[in-house]
């Protein structure tokens, strides 16, 4: 009987650790102070679910930033009159994150985009918008998913 009890506890202690996500990271590519390693739960993306971000990833217990929202419904890029980006706010933050011209020449193209922000308690807001993208990899077709965010100081990030 007491060797059985470590396996009922190791196995209790899985059951917990399943719960885990393996969240998307955000990348800094400008901006004046980005945080350090956010980290995005991207499983209400494209279920239009709940929006939540982890903005300096436990870094600061205490004093912990965690931006929540929403994810609107997901749907196409969002496209101007004839198709410019001006109909995206986020259309500057991908070209600043993927190059010049990335927009118009692959957002736009994407399967679905999900379209989320979120505020903390600490006054930071953040909007996302995470795409899925068709791609031809050795012969196959892969479904990719990349994204950008912007807060309210104007951090860019990219998401991975």
């Amino acid at each position: 009987m007491n060797r059985s009890l470590p396996l009922v506890l190791a196995a209790a202690s899985v059951i917990p650790l399943s719960g885990c996500y393996s969240g998307a990271a955000l990348r800094p590519v400008q901006g004046p102070s980005p945080k350090a390693d956010p980290l995005m739960d991207p499983r209400g993306a494209f279920k239009s679910g709940r929006f939540y971000v982890d903005l300096d990833n436990m870094a600061k217990p205490i004093l912990h930033e965690e931006c929540v929202g929403h994810w609107d419904p997901p749907a196409p890029p969002r496209r101007g009159a004839a198709g410019a980006s001006d109909a995206n706010s986020l259309a500057v933050a991908w070209d600043v994150a993927y190059g010049a011209g990335y927009y118009q020449t692959t957002v736009l193209k994407a399967k679905l985009c999900a379209r989320g922000s979120g505020k903390s308690a600490h006054g930071t807001t953040l909007e996302a918008e995470f795409c899925q993208f068709e791609e031809q990899v050795n012969g196959k077709r892969k479904i990719a998913k990349r994204g950008v965010a912007r807060d309210n100081y104007e951090n860019i990030y990219r998401i991975e």
